[in-house]
């Protein structure tokens, strides 16, 4: 299991990183309200650190193809959420051509 620190707090990142005993940092914009910081200042100090850019509990699948065109490195959803990806209308009438359309090709 890996142990990510969920906090924006430099300081104290830095303290558990030399305990040797987290693999890196998630932080939200919660957390880097609570610093009073300038959000860029924050990223570049924790980006020496090993990080993931983490969006959850999405609830489109719309917004995991935005997630994934920013870079986000993991995307969380229900299953429900998952299931539009393979469930679509229009998927299942381009199959039905397809596999229709496969059968009018010449077999050798």
């Amino acid at each position: 299991m890996k142990i990510f620190l969920d906090t924006a707090d430099v300081p104290q990142i830095r303290e558990a990183w030399d305990w040797g005993v987290i693999d890196g940092v998630a932080t939200n914009p919660s957390h880097i309200a609570k610093t009073g910081r300038i959000p860029a200042e924050i990223y570049r100090e924790i980006c020496g650190y090993p990080t993931h850019i983490i969006v959850a509990a999405v609830r489109h699948p719309t917004h995991v193809l935005e997630a994934a065109l920013a870079g986000v490195d993991i995307c969380t959803m229900s299953l429900d959420v998952l299931k539009q990806f393979y469930q679509h209308p229009l998927t299942e009438t381009v199959i039905e051509v397809f596999l229709n359309d496969w059968k009018k090709v010449p077999k050798p």
